[in-house]
């Protein structure tokens, strides 16, 4: 009997938020995020997903805030306003006139014009970011 509850404990882990155990116990399971996407602040259209370990965030004028712990980022638009605390692998732009403040990030690939991206710390042993740029007027400053 208990390799059957406890098979059934692990398959509610992996599969659902709560189990109840023949009415007698009823147990309640955070669902697991590694991240989280914070609501919009204002205006703007477009998308977040997560794919894997990356988050995409789509569109344009979107103003977010995103709380990550070491997923990458890729953003695909113009005109939005991301702030992103926690821990980054990587943020990848694609679009223009893109402002991006981020905690902690390893590695910085923008590709598009007046992009920019401020970070406090960087996940490196140099302390500075790995930055790739295509664009005119794109830029990287640490804080």
């Amino acid at each position: 009997m208990k390799k059957i509850i406890t098979l059934f404990f692990i398959t509610g882990i992996i599969n659902a938020t709560s189990i109840n155990l023949g009415g007698i116990i009823n147990v309640k399971i955070p669902t697991p995020s590694v991240g989280d996407i914070g609501d919009d602040i204002g205006g703007g259209s477009g998308s977040v997903k997560r794919d894997g370990e990356n988050y995409i965030i789509q569109g344009a004028s979107n103003n977010k805030t995103v709380t990550l712990n070491g997923e990458a980022v890729i953003i695909q638009g113009a005109s939005n306003t991301l702030t992103i605390k926690g821990k980054v692998s990587s943020i990848t732009i694609r679009g223009a006139g893109n402002t991006v403040n981020v905690e902690s990030v390893k590695s910085i690939r923008i590709q598009g014009a007046s992009n920019v991206v401020y970070y406090k710390t960087a996940l490196t042993k140099s302390g500075k970011a790995s930055v790739s740029i295509s664009g005119a007027g794109s830029r990287v400053v640490k804080k």
